[in-house]
Order: structure tokens, then sequence, then C-alpha cells
């Protein structure tokens, strides 16, 4: 159970967390954590993995919730046929499976399938391919306990970025989202950079939810992308006191902010004090000090 809490946003509710939002009932971060869970599993050889249910209870005080995920773990399954179809004529078959990461008998994880989809876009870009559609087709064989995966590799419709829109940054300033896109106005549309783009972003851990929507322009060749974010609490504070017979009553606070002023940086700030010694450790991190 513990592995599994490490797994998920939500977190059990401690005293000295002052600042931490994560420790509260949302029903969206339950439906997160639901993902999460479904992720770590098929990452491990899972495949038909199941949440059976996500409950939440109140406390009888009515102060606290019980928050109960019932999981089906299913069983362990592999890759059974993994093979690639093209019709474009540049591209070698045996060129596109060598650059697959999914092989036949190796242990089923999800991640390898998207992993197996960048191969493969990469390989198409070198190819002299920009525009690349990539779907799996996965087939399970509840018998063999195997996952066969067909690629589909078809040249995708030329659709260029027009403009990126960063919405929902109450406190993040914009080029700190920015900063982190692998992709850019004008540059062709790629769903496999925006979707690293919205994993880095979710990455820097100041958003509840990072969302990516698609919307249609007047030009049909063209696209706006709105990225919507969620702030969510970046402070902690922590207090701790204690007795020893070396230096008598002990105490120690610290604070810290993981988005000073919303610009990315990090700053942080610990007092501990005795009959003895008093001690302050200031620190301040820029990330992106040379960008």
């Amino acid at each position: 159970d513990n592995r599994l809490r490490k797994e998920i946003v939500t977190r059990q509710s401690r005293w000295w967390q002052f600042f931490s939002s994560n420790d509260n009932y949302d029903p969206g971060r339950m439906e997160y954590d639901r993902d999460l869970l479904r992720q770590f599993y098929q990452n491990k050889g899972y495949y038909d993995f199941r949440v059976e249910s996500a409950v939440a209870e109140l406390t009888p005080d009515q102060k606290d919730f019980y928050i109960t995920y019932t999981i089906d773990e299913g069983e362990i399954y592999r890759f059974g046929e993994v093979n690639v179809e093209t019709e474009l004529e540049k591209l070698n078959t045996d060129v596109l499976r060598a650059s697959l990461s999914a092989k036949s008998g190796d242990l089923f994880r999800g991640d390898t399938i998207e992993q197996s989809i960048d191969g493969l876009t990469y390989v198409a870009g070198i190819g002299g391919y920009a525009f690349i559609d990539v779907r799996p087709e996965i087939s399970a064989d509840m018998e063999t306990k195997t996952v066969n995966v067909t690629f589909h590799v078809n040249e995708g419709p030329r659709v260029y970025i027009n403009r990126i829109n960063i919405v929902g940054n109450t406190q993040t300033l914009d080029r700190v989202i920015r900063r982190e896109l692998r992709i850019n106005e004008g540059d062709a549309f790629n769903r496999v950079l925006l979707d690293r783009s919205r994993n880095r972003v979710r990455a820097l851990g100041y958003f509840k939810d990072v969302e990516v929507t698609e919307l249609p322009t007047a030009d049909p060749d063209q696209i706006d992308v709105d990225l919507k974010v969620t702030e969510q609490p970046t402070g902690e504070m922590s207090f701790s006191a204690g007795f020893s017979s070396s230096e008598s009553f002990l105490v120690d606070v610290s604070v810290a902010q993981r988005n000073v002023l919303g610009r990315g940086q990090s700053a942080s700030a610990r007092v501990s004090t005795s009959t003895l010694q008093q001690i302050l450790d200031l620190q301040f991190t820029e990330p992106r000090f040379l960008d």
C-alpha cells in the first residue's frame, strides 16, 4: 500500500503540512489518481488492470475524508506479435521495425508503446515525412497472456500552429511555461512534441492540472493551441521541537517556496535554535541562470 500511495497525487493529511493542498479532498484529483495507478500497473505488465471503484467517505466527525481505491491487478502480459504497416514509399518497414522499443516476448509496458510511436515518428521524419500519423492497433490474447500490436504509419495532414495561448496562470509568468514547450508558433503540428510539452509543464509541479486543446482557425491548414493550467499552492512550512540533554530545548522552523513570484525560482529559509547555538540557512535557486 505504501508503494502505491507514492504513485498518486493525493496525500494523507499531516499536521505539519500547513501549505500543502494535496491532502484536501478533490474529485478531479481522484480521477487523476486512477489514471496514475493504471499507468503504474500497465508499465509493469498488468495490461487488464482496473480501478473498480474510488470512494470518498466522511469521517464520523465530518472533518476529514477516507479515500479508498479498490483495484483488480489482473495478470501479467507480454508483447506477442509486433508489426509495422505503411504505404509510404520512402519508408522501409525493416528500418521502421528496428526503431520499435516494443519487442516480442518483452514484458508489456504502456510507456513502451509511446516510446515506439516516438521512434517511428523520428525515423519517418528522417525519411522525409514531416507530417506523420502513427496509430497503434492493440489486441490482447487472454489465453496466452500476450498483447499483439500493429503500428500503422501514414502521412498526416499538413497543419501548422498559428498561436499557442497560455490560460489559467494567475501566478506563474507566461515565459516560465513557454520555455518548457518543445513546439512553437509557426512550427508544423506534431502531437508527440505537444504531449511532451504538456508533460514538461506538468512536471514543474506548479499546477494541479494541465490541459491541451486544439482549436480550428479560419485557415484550414492552421490551428490554435490552448494550454490551460490550474495553479496550486507551492509554499511549504514545517515546525519541529525537541529536547536533548546537551542542548536542552530545540526548535526548528523552515519555510520554502518553489515558485517565487511566479518566476520559476525557488527559495527557502530555515531557522534552528537551541540553548547552545542558532543556525540560519537561506537558499535561493534560479534553475535557468544562463538561459
